[in-house]
């Protein structure tokens, strides 16, 4: 009986062993595929200021980039004006998967000239942060100020500095 278990054990042990592998490879994968258009787009991003956010929505959309997710801040810390839309390209599950193994995880954070609307909140909630059309439409024409990316400077880089 103690056999059986004792294999029962090793099994396990190496099933989950197989799947930490997997979300890594896949992790990755990911990350290997996004990272140079990012970096590529990041190049040009002064392009981008003094424009309007639906220009440079475009130019992700046409790399086949695709937004999951969304948040905002503010530029001064304990202000409730909120001037910054950071993008995400994973989901929060992702994003933890990330950070837990100390990976790069892609974001770009996008300053505005103008403070966004306080109707932000409202959104943020009813789509749980989740990026959609609507959410490209509320944000299409508002001035973009400066343009940051995050986490493309290498998957396992220690390298967390803005481009």
């Amino acid at each position: 009986m103690k056999t059986f278990f004792k294999i029962i054990l090793i099994f396990f042990c190496i099933a989950l062993l197989q799947f930490c592998n997997a979300q890594e490879k896949e992790y990755t994968r990911f990350y290997n595929s996004l990272n140079p258009k990012l970096q590529n787009i990041a190049e040009t991003k002064s392009q981008f200021y003094n424009q309007e956010f639906s220009k440079f929505y475009n130019i992700l959309k046409d790399n086949n980039i695709t937004i999951n997710m969304f948040a905002y801040d503010s530029k001064m810390a304990n202000s409730k004006d909120n001037y910054i839309l950071r993008i995400y390209f994973t989901d929060h599950k992702t994003n933890s998967y990330a950070i837990d193994n100390n990976y790069q995880f892609p974001r770009i954070s996008i300053t505005f000239k103008n403070k966004i609307p306080f109707e932000i909140e409202r959104l943020t909630r009813e789509y749980h942060g989740e990026w959609n059309n609507e959410m490209f439409q509320f944000f299409s024409n508002m001035i973009i100020e400066k343009i940051d990316f995050y986490g493309i400077n290498g998957v396992s880089s220690a390298d967390r500095k803005a481009r």
